[in-house]
């Protein structure tokens, strides 16, 4: 775990960006974070700005921006929770899954997942087999092709070839 001494405001306006980007998986803006710390909009951009100098926050531009955590900011939050990890042919990447979406599942032939990364995946691309895991809650091993790559919102999308639940429930 990354040791920063951060501020109560600071760790506050931290935690609540890292609770809306994980809900959302989209950027969210300084007044959504405002409302959940009880601070004015200013006072969190000031505290953005602050957490971009220490690498835990990405500035987001354009007409759905506003602030991503970095993958240095779930270290220092500490939600206790592991998050899954990315393989691609053999190699760990560097790059870990915040969550999975399904599409399709119903029909084994079209199963289609979408895994929100917490930063991007720059040695992958549509063709290449990737596995990913354990997903949270269930311990779920998925594994699948790429079909498209967004890199701007961090997304892969992938037609999934081997979805595996555990046989016995993950410890908590």
């Amino acid at each position: 775990m990354v040791d920063l001494d951060l501020s109560g405001t600071r760790r506050a306006v931290l935690g609540a960006l890292v609770a809306n980007y994980e809900s959302t998986g989209e950027a969210v803006d300084a007044a959504t974070v405002a409302g959940d710390v009880d601070r004015a909009p200013g006072t969190v951009r000031n505290v953005m700005g602050t957490l971009q100098s220490v690498e835990l926050v990405e500035s987001v531009r354009g007409p759905t921006g506003g602030y991503r955590p970095t993958a240095t900011a779930y270290d220092v939050v500490d939600r206790g929770d592991t998050p899954a990890v990315l393989a691609a042919g053999y190699d760990r990447l560097d790059v870990r899954v915040q969550a999975v979406t399904f599409v399709g599942v119903h029909l084994p032939d079209q199963c289609r997942a979408r895994l929100v990364l917490r930063e991007p995946a720059t040695h992958v691309g549509p063709g290449d087999a990737v596995a990913v895991g354990p997903v949270s809650p269930a311990g779920l091993l998925l594994a699948g092709e790429v079909v498209t790559v967004d890199a701007a919102s961090c997304d892969l999308f992938l037609d999934v070839a081997h979805l595996e639940a555990p046989a016995e429930p993950p410890e908590r």
